[in-house]
């Protein structure tokens, strides 16, 4: 089953994009864009964002990737 969450009151779904994979990361972004409902507030590849710079923006959903270090 599949829903679709309309925000409230036209207000637009604030999204923080956390995705080491810079090509993945501006896919998603120029996606995201296109729906009236998504604001990319922020992006940044993991090993470049701290927890507060997150956090600074309010977003609501935070789009992440698994990450491994070697």
């Amino acid at each position: 089953m599949h829903s679709v969450i309309e925000p409230v009151s036209g207000l637009s779904i604030r999204t923080f994009l956390l995705i080491e994979n810079r090509l993945l990361r501006d896919a998603l972004s120029r996606l995201f864009r296109k729906r009236p409902d998504l604001l990319v507030v922020g992006q940044s590849g993991q090993s470049e964002a701290t927890p507060r710079q997150v956090l600074d923006t309010r977003c609501d959903v935070l789009v992440a990737d698994s990450f491994q270090k070697a």
